[in-house]
């Protein structure tokens, strides 16, 4: 059986390699994350059962680093017009939502910063298109995402029980580590915040 500091090591590496190769430091992570996972689906008796078109997941708060979210705002950039401007207009709906709701719930929040993680539970992801049931942000899809595989089908009465390769775990730590050294700080921030601070949207959010 392999070594797993050993296989952690040639993970790092991989990064490391594709970062030489032009690749942003976090599309690196997720690009040596989706070869090394592969390669662990392939050689391992584990069998997901997250299908195509299953979106349970996709319905609650979802949190990222800055890292992760500036290259959804690439990604979105660069969309076709006419896919760019629906998105767009969701995504100005969602951040008028929860700017409404933080301003509503200011007092409430500083007391209590892990209310809206209830308070939005089973609420859609702003990035996911309910009418075709998938990610608009796909390729860039957030580190959470990539790894919200479960073991067990995942249906409206519950949650589905949550597997991790190790790679997934490397992958969370080397991103978590990355914005330590860059911010100072290891926390996450709702993707609804980043809406209101990031340029998704040519003249801002309103």
């Amino acid at each position: 059986m392999a070594n797993p500091d050993i296989i952690e090591k040639a993970f790092r590496e991989a990064v490391n390699q594709k970062r030489k190769s032009g690749f942003s430091f976090i599309l690196a992570v997720y690009q040596a994350l989706d070869e090394f996972l592969a390669r662990e689906i392939e050689n391992s008796n584990v069998v997901l059962a997250c299908k195509k078109g299953c979106s349970f997941c996709c319905y609650q708060l979802v949190c990222c680093t800055e890292m992760g979210i500036d290259e959804m705002v690439r990604f979105v950039r660069k969309m076709p017009k006419a896919r760019r401007r629906s998105l767009q207009k969701r995504l100005k709906n969602f951040a008028k939502r929860w700017q409404e709701y933080y301003q509503k719930n200011r007092v409430a929040l500083i007391a209590n910063p892990y209310r809206p993680i209830l308070d939005w539970e089973r609420k859609p992801c702003p990035f996911l298109n309910e009418r075709g049931g998938f990610c608009d942000v796909y390729p860039v899809r957030i580190i959470d995402c990539r790894t919200a595989s479960s073991l067990v089908p995942c249906n409206k009465g519950g949650k589905g029980e949550r597997f991790r390769f190790p790679c997934e775990n490397w992958a969370n730590s080397m991103i978590l580590e990355e914005q330590q050294k860059m911010e100072g700080m290891m926390g996450v921030t709702p993707i609804h915040h980043w809406l209101l601070v990031k340029r998704f949207f040519p003249k801002g959010p309103r």
